[in-house]
């Protein structure tokens, strides 16, 4: 079966719940990509973000990703420094950006972190 006709196929599945078990049966990077496009379930894609083995998979899924709490956690305690560095393009919050800033391991992720807090007024507590 080409890639065309598996996308055509999963064109015909209407239930989110069939679309999620058939995500999770099927090995095509190509393929499971395209089914991300037809969930909605942020729960289910923060989950593929979180635990995926592929970074494109956890990258393909983090893209469909709008809710701001999923995002500071991605943001703050992903492991893959490639999520980090994406949620953190995402985040808008001084103090979770501060402590990114001040606590990743990666230093494109600080860097980052560093330039969305540039002009930004700072309070530092010592």
């Amino acid at each position: 079966m080409t890639l065309e006709e598996q996308k055509e196929y999963i064109d015909l599945v209407r239930s989110e719940s069939d679309l999620k078990k058939l995500y999770k049966s099927i090995s095509n990077e190509d393929i499971k990509s395209y089914i991300m496009t037809k969930i909605n379930d942020e729960k289910f894609l923060y989950e593929i973000v979180q635990k995926d083995r592929s970074i494109k998979q956890r990258l393909s899924a983090f893209s469909y990703i709008k809710d701001v709490n999923f995002l500071k956690e991605m943001a703050l305690y992903n492991s893959a420094w490639q999520v980090r560095y994406k949620a953190t393009t995402k985040i808008e919050d001084k103090e979770v950006l501060c402590s990114i800033l001040l606590r990743d391991d990666n230093y494109q992720v600080r860097a980052r972190a560093a330039k969305k807090l540039n002009g930004k007024l700072l309070y530092f507590k010592f």
